[in-house]
């Protein structure tokens, strides 16, 4: 009887294995199947961010670190303890206006920060550590190169002529800075031409990163042509900058004279060379003599004012301003529509989206009215001309107003002494608030300040 039952249980057992075996397989084979279709991670700058809870937000005009980070649940020793940590790796004042940045947190019920990214461009971005460990590291993202060509013929402006075909404002910015000593690009001719061999840099192949250079380019302006190559004068440091086949003509320079003194008609390389540098702020320069070139500083006398706003102050000041003698008034606002129609051969009009684009192209003996139409926009235009060397600066308002303002910049990080050098109220508070009486009382300001221009001297209205 056991005899006959143990090939049965034999047997039994067997099966059993088989068909454990089969499952194993089976069940195996769906994990495998599993882990292909589950598609890859999903990495940005460096994280899985399926792992984490996700916030992204945009610094807004007078955030700091420290109330983004309270926002957040961190407490004031912990951030002290961050900023403290990772001042040798990232200013946290450097955080800018419409800079945007992503927190990750824990996915758990506590939703802990732990990692704070700060974007300052499109390309670098600034990983934080703000968990148990604190450490700070600068990152960038892949770039892909693509060359680009383009041209175009001049109908009304440079920008128009770009806007219309599509091509980033970036390049007027670049060829400004190319020809700056050979074109005027406010007094630009309808049939003038141009063309451009640039690269422009893509990040993950498809989001556009700005221009990294400009190889080539050409310009057909008056009937004249000029041309510009990039090429490279130091291997080592990288440094390129661009030469025409026009020797002669290419030495111009609004602030230097450049002349042969022998019977050479050929510039040498090292005279452009040192023309460039001088152009680009590399040296200075009084006068010097090099291969029998003649190289000569320019002196001028010529006042730079830079109007923000062209509404019914701006408009008023302007009209004052603009016959003035000596003068190059740079006129701006954020709407075409709002300039009215008055021409002056000196008032060049520039329509800008943020400040930080022309202020930095402003002199550093440059005068600022700010008189924009939004609060908002004045305290932008204060934060990045105090970036910059200025000789004066106008702001349209009351004490008040520029109380809080103050506030405002102290708390970015800009010092009192440098705050201070911005006049609110502007004019003279007796001749009234109608816009042609504060127009008056700027204008005799500005007269007063640059009297050295004709007599010499210089009068201070606060003493005087």
């Amino acid at each position: 009887m056991n005899r006959q039952k143990f090939p049965i249980l034999f047997y039994l057992f067997i099966a059993i294995l088989l068909l454990l075996s089969m499952l194993s397989f089976f069940i195996s084979s769906d994990e495998k199947n599993t882990e292909k279709t589950s598609g890859p991670e999903n990495i940005e700058f460096g994280f899985n961010i399926d792992k984490y809870k996700v916030k992204r937000d945009t610094i807004e005009f007078g955030d700091s670190f420290g109330e983004i980070m309270e926002k957040n649940k961190i407490g004031y020793p912990k951030i002290y303890q961050i900023t403290n940590k990772i001042k040798d790796t990232f200013d946290v004042r450097w955080l800018t206006a419409g800079k945007p940045y992503t927190i990750l947190s824990s996915k758990d019920s506590l939703e802990n920060p732990l990692v704070f990214i700060y974007q300052p461009n499109k390309v670098n971005y600034v990983v934080i550590h703000i968990g148990d460990s604190v450490y700070a590291y600068n990152k960038k993202k892949p770039i892909k190169i693509v060359k680009k060509y383009a041209s175009g013929i001049i109908s009304s402006s440079l920008s128009e002529t770009m806007d219309s075909q599509g091509l980033p404002y970036q390049l007027i910015n670049d060829m400004s800075d190319i020809y700056a000593w050979t074109i005027d690009f406010f007094r630009l001719q309808k049939g003038d031409k141009f063309k451009i061999i640039y690269n422009e840099r893509f990040i993950e192949d498809s989001i556009y990163a700005g221009i990294k250079s400009i190889d080539a380019a050409y310009f057909e302006h008056n009937n004249e042509l000029f041309y510009a190559f990039n090429y490279k004068v130091d291997s080592l440091k990288r440094t390129t900058e661009y030469y025409d086949e026009k020797d002669v003509a290419n030495l111009k320079d609004k602030n230097l004279n450049v002349r042969s003194i022998s019977d050479k008609t050929e510039a040498p390389q090292n005279v452009k060379e040192l023309v460039k540098k001088y152009s680009t702020g590399g040296i200075s320069l009084d006068h010097t003599l090099s291969d029998g070139w003649l190289i000569e500083k320019v002196i001028t006398e010529k006042a730079s004012i830079w109007i923000w706003g062209a509404g019914h102050v701006g408009s008023a000041i302007l009209s004052l301003l603009a016959p003035m003698p000596n003068l190059d008034v740079f006129w701006l606002d954020t709407d075409p529509s709002r300039f009215p129609n008055l021409e002056f051969s000196n008032v060049h009009k520039i329509v800008y989206d943020t400040p930080d684009k022309f202020v930095k192209r402003a002199q550093p003996n440059a005068e600022h009215l700010i008189l924009t139409y939004s609060h908002k926009i004045d305290l932008e235009i204060c934060n990045e001309i105090l970036k910059h060397d200025f000789k004066w600066a106008g702001l349209i308002g009351s004490k008040t107003k520029f109380t809080r303002f103050k506030t405002k910049l102290l708390s970015i990080g800009h010092s009192e002494e440098k705050i201070d050098q911005i006049e609110c109220p502007i004019g003279y508070k007796k001749y009234g608030k109608h816009p042609q009486h504060i127009a008056l009382g700027v204008v005799i300001d500005w007269v007063e300040r640059n009297q050295e221009l004709e007599q010499g001297k210089v009068v201070d209205k606060k003493i005087a």
